[in-house]
């Protein structure tokens, strides 16, 4: 046989003869880089920015969830403790 050649096996026989390239689409092609990699780190920051807030408005979310459940346990506790005072006074005074 002949020499061995690896990417041999993937070529048709007759090959291709030619490329060629549409000259507008081929300029788009090769002066988008620069716009496509601003597009995609524009992307990047605004999908950062709603990332960051989502994450405070969860945070807040927590927060004021937090603060209304101390807020409802001293309530109680408050109840609890006016209760407590009011069955103590009325046996003191029977």
């Amino acid at each position: 046989g002949g020499q061995f050649v690896p990417w041999a096996r993937f070529q048709k026989p007759g090959g291709v003869k030619e490329i060629s390239f549409h000259a507008d689409a081929r300029k788009a092609y090769l002066t988008g880089f620069r716009k496509r990699k601003t597009e995609r780190s524009k992307v990047a920051k605004k999908n950062i920015v709603n990332k960051e807030l989502k994450e405070k408005r969860k945070d807040k979310r927590e927060s004021m969830r937090e603060l209304m459940q101390n807020y409802d346990e001293r309530q109680q506790k408050m109840h609890d403790m006016s209760l407590g005072l009011e069955e103590v006074g009325e046996g003191e005074d029977s």
